[in-house]
C-alpha cells in the first residue's frame, strides 16, 4: 500500500497555477468567463446577478491565443526535415493509432508553447516469450511507439547518480484506464499511476549482495476500493521490458528542455492579457455607468413624491416646496481618461512581449530599427528554442524506437523550422505585425505570407491544405 505514489512535489504545485493560467487564456473569453471570480473578482457588495451582468460585458482581447497560433503556424509553416531509414511505418504511424510522427510534432511544439513540460515515453509491446523478425512484428503492431504525457500527468520526473553518470531513475506518471460499467455497454474512466524505475531484476534472490546493473521496471498503481488505505501495485501488470532478449539499463522517457521545471514560455504575455482583462472589465462597467443619466429630486419629502414618476415633457410634477429642485446629474471631466491609457499601454506591452520571442537573443535585439536590421537572427531567438528542444527531444525518443525494433539509429532525426523572419525585418516591423494578430487585424495566414516573401513555398503543398493546417488552433486529439 502506498498513499505517496499518487502525491505531487512541491515544484509542480508551484508551477500547476502557471500551466492552468496559460491553458485557460490560450483557449480564450469562454474558458475564462467560466472561471468567474477566478479571473474577475467580484466587486464587495454585489450582488450575483450584478457580477453576472459585469462579467459578460467584460471582453477578454485575445492577445495569447493569437499569438500561440501565430507561433505554431510559424513553425510549420515549413514541414520538419525528417530522416530516418527502414522506420517508414513508425513515421507514419508513431503512436499505433494513426498519428504520424509530423502530427505529433505539433502536439509536442503546442504543449512547449503552453506549459513548457512535456514527456514523451517509448514503449513497446510485451515481448516476452516472442521470437519475431522485424517484418512479422511490425506486421502484428508488434513495434515501437510513442506514448505522451502533458505536464499536469507528470508527477515526478527523478534524477541520480547511477555509476559514474546523472540519469533518470524514477518517473511517476498520472493516467486513465477503462473499468466495466453497471452494464455490458457502459465504460467508465479510473486513475491510475504508472511508475517507471530502474530496478534490481526480478528473480535476483540476494538484492543486499546484487551488484550487477539496474534495469527498467514498469509498474502500475490503483485506488484501493477502500480509498482511506491508499494505493496499491498490480503486481500481474508489473513488467521488466526486454530489448533483443536483454534488459534494458535506461528509462526511456524524454521531456523537452530537460527534466527541471521551466516557466512557460507565453506566461507574462498571459498575466498581462488576463491584467487586460479585469482592467477591461472596469472601464467597461465605468462607462456604462457614466453614461446612463442620474436624476436627483431636492428638497422634496418621500411623501410628497408621486407613486410613479414618468420621464417625458408631457408629465407634470407639483411640488408644495417653493424651493425645491429636480434634475440630471451627469458625469464630467477625465475619469475613465486614466483607465483606457492603461488598456492602451497593456495592448502595447502584449505586443512587445510576442515580438521578442521572435528576435534574436541579447542586446542587439535592443537596437532601434535604423541601427539593425534582423534577417536570419530568428534563428537564436526565444521561438528557435522552441523548435530545437522539441526536435532534441523526439530526435531523442526516434533513436530509441528504432534501437529497440532493431534499426540503425545513426542517421534518424528531425529538425523543425526555425526560419521564421524573413529576409528584411525590423524590431519595429515585428512589433507591428504582432500587434495586428493580437488585436485580431490580420489572420494567421497574413502574418505566414508576410514572413515568407524572397523566399520558396514547398510546391506539394496545395494552398488550401496549407491554409486549412495553419488555422487550426489545436493538433489532433491523441
Amino acid at each position: 500500500m502506498s498513499k505517496a505514489v499518487a502525491e505531487t512535489t512541491e515544484k509542480y504545485n508551484e508551477h500547476l497555477s502557471q500551466w492552468t493560467r496559460s491553458r485557460d487564456a490560450i483557449k480564450g473569453q469562454d474558458r475564462i468567463h467560466d472561471k468567474g471570480e477566478e479571473y474577475l473578482p467580484k466587486p464587495a457588495g454585489w450582488t450575483n446577478g450584478m457580477y453576472t451582468k459585469y462579467k459578460k460585458a467584460a471582453l477578454f482581447y485575445n492577445a495569447t491565443g493569437r499569438t500561440y497560433s501565430a507561433f505554431k503556424g510559424l513553425i510549420f509553416r515549413k514541414e520538419p526535415d525528417i530522416n530516418g531509414k527502414n522506420i517508414e511505418e513508425f513515421l507514419e504511424d508513431c503512436t499505433l493509432s494513426g498519428t504520424s510522427l509530423e502530427e505529433y510534432s505539433e502536439k509536442v511544439v503546442c504543449e512547449e508553447l503552453k506549459t513548457s513540460r512535456f514527456g514523451v515515453l517509448v514503449d513497446h509491446p510485451d515481448q516476452t516469450g516472442f521470437e519475431l523478425s522485424q517484418a512479422e512484428a511490425e506486421a502484428m503492431g508488434n513495434r515501437s511507439y510513442l506514448v505522451s504525457y502533458e505536464a499536469e500527468n507528470i508527477l515526478e520526473a527523478k534524477t541520480g547518480r547511477v555509476g559514474n553518470k546523472t540519469v533518470l531513475v524514477r518517473v511517476r506518471l498520472k493516467e486513465m484506464y477503462e473499468v466495466s460499467g453497471d452494464d455490458e455497454f457502459e465504460t467508465k474512466e479510473a486513475e491510475q499511476i504508472r511508475v517507471l524505475d530502474l530496478s534490481i531484476p526480478e528473480g535476483v534472490e540476494d538484492e543486499k549482495e546484487y551488484s550487477g546493473p539496474l534495469v527498467y521496471r514498469q509498474r502500475i498503481f490503483r485506488k484501493e476500493k477502500d480509498e482511506k488505505t491508499g494505493w496499491a501495485e498490480v503486481e500481474k501488470l508489473r513488467t521488466y521490458p526486454l530489448m533483443d532478449g536483454k534488459y534494458i539499463e535506461e528509462i526511456p522517457f524524454y521531456m523537452v528542455g530537460g527534466y527541471d521545471y521551466r516557466t512557460p514560455h507565453l506566461i507574462d504575455l498571459v498575466n498581462a492579457n488576463l491584467s487586460h482583462y479585469v482592467g477591461y472589465a472596469d472601464h467597461r462597467h465605468g462607462v456604462f455607468t457614466a453614461n446612463r443619466a442620474q436624476f436627483y429630486a431636492t428638497g422634496v419629502k418621500d411623501e410628497e413624491l408621486p407613486e410613479e414618476m414618468v420621464l417625458g415633457g408631457q408629465e407634470f410634477w407639483n411640488f408644495p416646496n417653493p424651493e425645491a429642485e429636480v434634475g440630471v446629474a451627469e458625469a464630467s471631466g477625465n475619469g475613465l481618461i486614466p483607465s483606457e491609457k492603461l488598456l492602451d499601454k497593456l495592448e502595447a506591452f502584449m505586443a512587445n512581449l510576442g515580438a521578442r520571442m521572435l528576435m534574436p537573443e541579447g542586446n542587439e535585439s535592443d537596437k532601434t530599427a535604423t541601427e539593425y536590421v534582423i534577417k536570419k537572427q530568428g534563428e537564436n531567438s526565444s521561438l528557435a528554442d522552441v523548435s530545437k528542444l522539441v526536435s532534441q527531444c523526439l530526435t531523442k525518443a526516434m533513436k530509441f524506437a528504432a534501437r529497440w525494433m532493431g534499426i540503425a539509429e545513426d542517421d534518424i532525426e528531425i529538425k523543425l523550422n526555425t526560419d521564421f523572419i524573413p529576409f528584411q525585418a525590423t524590431p519595429d516591423d515585428l512589433l507591428k505585425m504582432i500587434q495586428s494578430v493580437q488585436s485580431g487585424g490580420y489572420l494567421v495566414d497574413d502574418l505566414l505570407w508576410w514572413a515568407r516573401q524572397n523566399e520558396i513555398v514547398d510546391p506539394s503543398i496545395p494552398d488550401e491544405d496549407r491554409k486549412a493546417k495553419l488555422e487550426t488552433d489545436r493538433p489532433p486529439e491523441m
